[in-house]
């Protein structure tokens, strides 16, 4: 590692741990050097101590097949070496020390290895670099803060240190050419680390039973598995999701011995399960499940909160695999001809209860009642422990169903179903407003003239139509959650609106593969190519939305600014402003960036955050500092965790993780595992990039058909796939294990700890190209760990 343990070279260079750089046009000489002027600051810092080594990269290169491919000889080359002119002047006296250094003990920044203190000091005139040493021996640059300003009261925050000693911390100002100030030293505790916490396995235990079946009739079997879980159509057999040694006789939800599935659930929660009914003996007829009142004590669990709904099978490779949910409107055959299953012997029916804030903690019971033509009824007792803990209405964690355009049109019927499907499973849907070229959705945008300054909105009325119920929560109303407001929603901003980029941007020539590296090599900065008829545009229409958001009370949802463009997608932009890959891509987000919150000022209560979706993080250098308020990375954050903390720490940003829900024929737990490792890895959510793809989706399956219409199927309107059950699964469970954390004082550290114990979290991140929104693949995970995680993260609340 070249700092902390499992960090890369990029954790030390380009601002990151503490290092200083400068960037600076070249110079062409004869023979082919290039010269290129170093800022003082770098020189200052290796002299002063505060580095190793000199880093140069040059950072002038377009991507894919136009990269130019410069080679730089290093210092072993011979005649070819690099080198580095300096000229130097007499140093001045050294800084002043830091007389009033206080320090402490920092248990907030404890981890389950090491320990922390914090420094606090004034910084002296002339400060380059601070030396600090404990015990004698000095740590490594990374681990101290460079000096703020003259004058400020600085913290420093000193991790990775060993946990629980007395030590002597030394501190000495280093200043130009090198001069020390007099040591200055103190004695402290460092914070003790963390302990691993730990939680009562209490899950529900079945006992080993006979399969369930309608009063002895061998006509027609009936058992209960989890959620996550597959069952072969075919043979009945467990496909995927299941632990070892779970059956239809006993499982992690069901205890044929008694005929019971039994549940644990925190008020507001949705709680499922599955139940599979097999023709045994040939086909059955009218095939019907119904799920009555659960009750406890002097309080129920109504029917109108709970839903039923028949799997369709999907075919993707050899075997059928259930993937979609059509609500269960009539009763239906097994086999089922439209799903067209050859050799179906097994349908599989998914039933939702969600579990109301206001019910009482306590057992409720009701029961399932399994009907067909001819046979007798099966009837399964349904239980289910209700926590004292309530999941929070408004999301701390949310999945972000991601599309290019919005299902069924914005504001048809279908349209507002498909967000009322997306929020009823507690997660949300977002929609890109324009496309990758100058073209928009006017249903995304009010109407505006002018130009310049001069720009202003003149119409509201088609966009709060519109957009206005998703805003306000009154296009959820009668769902759980009722009335709370759309999580994230996108802002119309971006560099076609409200003013067109390529009529402002003086550079004369447009895009192409051809003049990509001429305009790298060539063009001003963008900043100096934009005209201010363009930014004065923004600077006028940004407030107000401000002002207008504020006067509707649109207060929840959180609004952000992206821009979405690529070079190679529709030859009218220069940069690659998603998924940046080389510098000037970073530099000219950060320009757009910078004009959103020059515009916007300050908000208020309105949330209106500049976001970025960023795949390379690692290389953002400081170009986001107090710019990006919220950064989209994909699932390779697993592998540089710290990094992308640190990266986002220096930005005062927070993220979210995007990618792919799992693939249809594997365990639809990974995508419960993905939450829950992007929650430990500090992200707000995740976003599966694309969400509305129905190619193929009733025959194949489509990966990106998450809803979809389900005319195909037999429904009229949207449909979920049970992978957006498990996002449901997911993001439920994230939201109980943050009010267990908040409660015990608990780190994302100490949870993983936790989670780990229950559940395996280490995931295999692999991608066919570095922009690949790929899904992680994970160590197979039973429904029994997930549940007894649930159920003894619920139980200690």
């Amino acid at each position: 590692p070249w700092s902390w343990r499992g960090s890369r070279f990029w954790d030390v260079i380009f601002g990151c741990g503490n290092s200083v750089y400068s960037s600076r046009e070249i110079e062409k000489l004869e023979d082919y050097w290039w010269r290129v002027e170093v800022a003082p600051e770098v020189i200052n810092a290796l002299v002063a101590g505060g580095g190793y080594g000199l880093c140069v990269s040059e950072e002038s290169n377009a991507p894919w097949e136009l990269a130019p491919n410069n080679y730089l000889h290093t210092r072993e080359s011979g005649a070819f070496a690099p080198y580095l002119v300096v000229e130097t002047e007499p140093a001045s006296a050294p800084a002043a020390a830091a007389q009033d250094l206080a320090v402490s003990t920092a248990p907030q920044w404890s981890t389950l290895d090491h320990g922390a203190i914090e420094l606090s000091l004034a910084v002296p005139e002339g400060a380059l670099v601070y030396k600090v040493e404990v015990d004698g021996r000095r740590l490594e640059p990374w681990m101290v803060e460079r000096p703020g300003r003259p004058g400020e009261r600085q913290r420093l925050v000193i991790r990775d240190l060993p946990a629980g000693r007395e030590i002597e911390v030394s501190l000495t100002v280093v200043g130009a050419g090198g001069l020390v100030s007099a040591p200055v030293t103190r004695g402290v505790m460092t914070s003790e680390a963390l302990a691993r916490p730990a939680l009562d396995a209490a899950a529900f235990v079945p006992r080993v039973g006979r399969p369930a079946g309608p009063a002895g009739d061998t006509r027609m079997g009936v058992w209960a598995y989890s959620e996550g879980v597959k069952v072969d159509p075919v043979t009945g057999e467990f496909a995927g999701g299941a632990s070892p040694g779970e059956t239809r006789s006993f499982n992690s939800v069901w205890d044929a011995s008694e005929g019971k599935v039994a549940l644990v659930a925190a008020r507001g929660e949705i709680a499922a399960f599955q139940v599979a009914v097999e023709a045994s003996a040939g086909p059955l007829e009218d095939v019907t499940v119904a799920l009555g009142d659960l009750t406890g004590g002097h309080a129920s669990i109504g029917a109108s909160g709970i839903r039923i709904y028949r799997e369709w099978y999907v075919k993707p490779h050899r075997a059928w695999v259930a993937d979609y949910a059509i609500p269960l409107d009539a009763a239906i055959p097994i086999p089922y001809p439209p799903n067209g299953v050859t050799g179906q012997r097994v349908q599989s029916f998914w039933i939702d209860i969600h579990v109301p804030k206001a019910a009482a903690p306590g057992t409720y019971t009701g029961a399932l009642t399994v009907s067909a033509a001819g046979v007798a009824d099966a009837v399964l007792e349904v239980e289910i422990e209700v926590c004292g803990a309530v999941l929070p209405d408004e999301m701390t964690f949310w999945a972000e169903f991601n599309g290019y355009g919005a299902p069924g049109g914005a504001g048809t019927p279908y349209y507002y179903d498909a967000h009322r499907l997306a929020h009823y499973n507690r997660c949300c849907i977002n929609i890109v407003p324009y496309d990758q070229g100058p073209d928009g959705d006017q249903e995304y945008r009010p109407q505006i003239e002018g130009t310049g300054a001069a720009t202003r909105v003149v119409d509201w009325s088609e966009f709060d139509a519109v957009q206005g119920p998703l805003l306000d929560g009154s296009a959820f109303a009668g769902l759980p959650r009722d009335g709370v407001a759309l999580r994230v929603f996108y802002l119309p901003f971006y560099e076609y609106w409200p003013a067109p980029f390529l009529e402002n941007y003086d550079w004369g020539q447009p895009p192409s593969a051809e003049t990509l590296n001429l305009n790298y090599l060539g063009a001003p900065p963008i900043e100096e190519a934009v005209s201010e008829d363009f930014k004065a545009a923004w600077r006028s229409v940004v407030p107000e939305f401000v002002d207008h958001f504020r006067a509707k009370g649109w207060t929840h949802t959180i609004f952000e600014c992206y821009t979405n463009n690529k070079w190679h997608m529709a030859g009218t932009m220069f940069w690659n402003l998603d998924e940046p890959a080389v510098r000037e891509d970073y530099r000219a987000i950060r320009f757009f960036g910078r004009l959103f919150k020059d515009a916007l000022g300050d908000p208020g209560e309105i949330q209106m955050l500049f976001r970025g979706d960023i795949s390379r993080p690692q290389w953002q250098f400081d170009d986001f500092n107090g710019i990006m308020d919220i950064e989209y990375v994909n699932m390779g954050v697993v592998d540089m965790v710290r990094s992308v903390q640190e990266a986002n720490r220096r930005a005062g940003s927070r993220f979210v993780v995007y990618g792919h829900a799992n693939e249809i024929t594997r365990s639809n737990f990974e995508t419960v595992q993905w939450c829950l490792t992007s929650y430990l890895c500090g992200a707000d959510g995740v976003l599966p990039w694309n969400s509305f793809d129905a190619t193929d989706a009733f025959t194949r399956g489509s990966r990106n058909g998450l809803i979809i219409d389900g005319a195909p199927a037999g429904h009229r309107g949207p449909v979920a796939s049970l992978r957006v059950f498990a996002f449901r699964r997911g993001v439920q469970d994230v939201e109980i294990l943050k009010l267990l954390a908040a409660k015990k004082g608990w780190t994302t550290d100490q949870m993983a700890v936790l989670i780990n114990a229950f559940v395996p979290l280490g995931p295999d991140f692999t991608q066919a190209f570095t922009d690949e929104a790929a899904a992680a693949t994970y160590e197979a995970a039973g429904a029994a760990g997930f549940v007894a995680l649930r159920k003894a993260a619920l139980d200690a609340l």
